[in-house]
């Protein structure tokens, strides 16, 4: 788990050891041989986004609407996400659409999508749709480039 706000770190240690899961906590170091792992330091999400094959995008089952799905993208992690995903709807329907991020609604989903062996098609499909948005926004650079400067 790598929570936005890193304070929440113990929070979330507190929760995992109250559902009985052994849990170790990155700013303490500690061994990674555990069943639920606590990335609660800055700067490392990148890292995590490269080991893992897919991703929980957290923020989509609550009030926050969604944290940024794109990142995950580019990192080529498999991206999963609740339903509440407003601050990023337009994004997450690009996605949707293209079959290439994975909603979830339940503990069971959740489950079965990260455990699934279809990562690489998901992560396939994100990337291309990710060079065919870069190339219209390098495309509309282009334009404003050759708009000139004004007298």
């Amino acid at each position: 788990l790598a929570p936005r706000d890193i304070a929440r770190g113990a929070e979330l240690v507190n929760s995992a050891k109250a559902a009985e899961f052994t849990v170790g906590l990155r700013s303490e170091d500690d061994p990674m041989d555990c069943q639920v792992y606590v990335a609660d330091t800055f700067g490392e999400l990148g890292v995590w986004y490269r080991v893992a094959p897919a991703a929980c995008i957290g923020g989509t089952f609550g009030d926050t609407e969604g944290h940024n799905p794109w990142e995950a993208v580019a990192l080529e992690t498999r991206v999963i996400h609740g339903p509440r995903t407003a601050n990023f709807a337009a994004d997450y329907a690009a996605l949707a659409a293209d079959d290439a991020a994975t909603l979830v609604t339940d503990a069971k989903e959740l489950g079965s999508a990260l455990t699934a062996h279809d990562h690489k098609r998901h992560v396939d499909a994100a990337k291309q749709l990710m060079n065919q948005l870069n190339g219209k926004f390098d495309a509309l650079c282009g334009d404003i480039v050759a708009l000139g400067p004004r007298s």
